[in-house]
C-alpha cells in the first residue's frame, strides 16, 4: 500500500481500489 500512496499521489482523492487499477 506504501508503494501506492508513493507512485499515486491521487490515492487521497481516489478510492485505493481505484488508484490500484489505474496502475
Amino acid at each position: 500500500m506504501a508503494i501506492i500512496e508513493s507512485m499515486v499521489p491521487a490515492v487521497e482523492v481516489y478510492s485505493i481500489d481505484e488508484a490500484f487499477a489505474d496502475l
